[in-house]
């Protein structure tokens, strides 16, 4: 969901109810949505050879054009966001499919520069060439775009030009530094040393993480992102505190296959062994 910050006074979230406020924009979901159920295509795209990919790419940018133009491109009837709500759609879907352009080659196997020119041949060249622009910021699948996908697809790309170089988390946080401006750059790295935290499972890790993320967090000039990533730190070793060994166990309460409800106190006295 973001930084409620990128928000403002606008919604982001899309339902597909049929009436009340947001109605007339959920419409465009809804259309794809029987789309969806009616064609139920289990096709594997990334199989297809890349006359028969572009083809299907290329017609599903038509499509989800043609369905924006007809939903957004008019004048409202109730709802003051359809403007707003078209230009947030538009960009969610660009960014979706930039994904699925970017994937085709990586599983292929495709060059350095097969890649390149298969990326920059068929998506729109103004984006791809200005792709860290601050307004994007509001489209959830920008920021899911710039913090997962891309920064494998650029390491990717180093890897097409040397075999030693491995998309760890390493290798993503530095080209997201040097390659990323403005708040996108800010953006991703957050999201990425956050799931690192999220999942770091000892206290060496923590530590480990605390000093590889120190020039990154340090540099930040949005505070929010700083405080954020402290009280992740922090809430990883008070967690790891009160789960190391010879700490009393957590309380729990936890309900079996059967139906029958177990408390840690249940079992006071008694050896347990939990996997925690």
């Amino acid at each position: 969901y973001g930084d409620h910050r990128d928000l403002h006074s606008f919604p982001t979230r899309r339902s597909s109810d049929l009436t009340g406020i947001g109605a007339e924009s959920n419409k465009y979901e809804l259309i794809l949505d029987s789309i969806r159920y009616a064609k139920m295509d289990t096709t594997n795209e990334f199989l297809l050879s890349e006359t028969d990919f572009l083809t299907r790419f290329k017609k599903g940018q038509i499509r989800i054009d043609s369905i924006a133009h007809a939903i957004f491109d008019k004048k409202p009837i109730h709802d003051k966001y359809l403007k707003y709500m078209g230009e947030l759609t538009r960009l969610d879907r660009k960014f979706f499919m930039l994904d699925r352009l970017i994937d085709y080659p990586s599983d292929n196997h495709y060059t350095y520069k097969k890649t390149v020119d298969f990326v920059r041949n068929n998506f729109d060249n103004d984006i791809l060439n200005n792709i860290f622009r601050d307004d994007y910021l509001k489209s959830k699948e920008y920021k899911r775009f710039i913090s997962i996908y891309y920064p494998y697809y650029l390491v990717g790309l180093d890897q097409k030009k040397d075999s030693t170089i491995h998309p760890d988390l390493g290798h993503r946080l530095e080209k997201v530094n040097k390659i990323y401006t403005g708040k996108a750059k800010e953006y991703a790295l957050n999201y990425l040393m956050s799931e690192e935290i999220e999942y770091c499972r000892s206290f060496e890790k923590i530590n480990g993480l605390k000093e590889q993320f120190k020039p990154y967090i340090s540099n930040f000039k949005d505070l929010h992102y700083k405080r954020y990533l402290n009280s992740k730190f922090s809430e990883r070793v008070a967690e790891f505190m009160r789960t190391q060994v010879g700490k009393p166990a957590p309380k729990f309460v936890l309900e079996s296959n059967l139906g029958k409800t177990y408390r840690l106190d249940d079992f006071k006295g008694k050896v347990v062994y939990m996997d925690l």
